[in-house]
């Protein structure tokens, strides 16, 4: 898992984002019901509870763009892990907007 490595590697800082609010909820706030959290939900809790250097956030799906463009490609791919030294062909584009800060419009939908 990438946040234990960064943790390892002695990283100051790791801010780890997801566009998948209901995961964020589930594994940072307290809410008491550990009925639906898996093995793996647990190690993340204890990962983001035993360090205050990480920090798991939700953004969203438009801000995603280049995380979701290459887990797309890593599905097309056999290999355990890719490292690039550029990005990839396709998507630096993406990478350009978001060096850049370029703002996609995106629909705003609260269900209550």
């Amino acid at each position: 898992m990438g946040a234990q490595w960064a943790a390892t590697k002695g990283f100051d800082s790791v801010e780890i984002q997801s566009d998948c609010k209901e995961m964020v909820v589930t594994l940072t706030e307290d809410t008491g019901s550990y009925v639906q959290r898996s093995n793996w939900n647990m190690q993340w809790i204890s990962l983001l509870r035993s360090n205050p250097h990480v920090a798991l956030v939700h953004i969203l799906r438009e801000q995603n763009s280049v995380a979701d463009f290459l887990a797309s490609l890593a599905v097309d791919c056999r290999a355990d892990r890719l490292f690039f030294a550029s990005p990839p062909t396709g998507c630096e584009n993406l990478v350009c907007n978001d060096q850049v800060g370029a703002v996609f419009p995106c629909l705003i939908c609260e269900m209550t």
